[in-house]
């Protein structure tokens, strides 16, 4: 009688990463238990010194057989595009960076955040919708997530 409940809050399957050939070591999780489709996500970040980025994929669209082309090709372009993922999220940043006094405002961006992340939603839409993270650098951390529905900006939102 009550078997749905132990299904409800048991105890998932764990995830088995794999090679992938552009992200390195990914794992999937599934939309529901039953469901094919789901997200990937990188264990190794791309370093990017040189460009102030240090970046995860947090979600990489697919089903259990791997990424989906577009999603996959989608995230290999930002890849090669950092410096201006930098200046398509400035003035985000800004506003991010005016809200939380802790945070350095006489530096570059570059000297307050490092690039993190990019995700792109599941399901993948045209335009794609997508985010870029951002973590301060300093005994202050916050996250700024910048979201994003093709090349135009559509808001931001902070973890402390």
């Amino acid at each position: 009688m009550w078997k749905w409940l132990g299904r409800l809050f048991g105890a998932q399957e764990p995830v088995v990463p794999v090679a992938d050939p552009d992200f390195g070591e990914i794992s999937f999780f599934p939309n529901a238990p039953d469901d094919g489709a789901g997200i990937w996500q990188m264990h190794d970040a791309w370093d990017h010194r040189a460009e102030f980025a240090k970046v995860l994929c947090s979600s990489i669209p697919g089903t259990m057989e791997g990424p989906y082309p577009d999603a996959r090709n989608f995230l290999l372009r930002k890849k090669g595009e950092i410096p201006g993922l930098w200046t398509l999220c400035a003035a985000e940043l800004e506003r991010a960076r005016s809200r939380w006094p802790r945070l350095p405002g006489n530096v570059p961006l570059t000297e307050c955040f490092v690039l993190t992340s990019l995700s792109l939603d599941e399901p993948v839409t045209q335009p794609p919708a997508w985010s870029v993270g951002f973590e301060s650098l300093g005994s202050f951390w916050v996250h700024v997530d910048v979201q994003l529905v093709g090349d135009q900006v559509t808001g931001h939102s902070c973890d402390t």
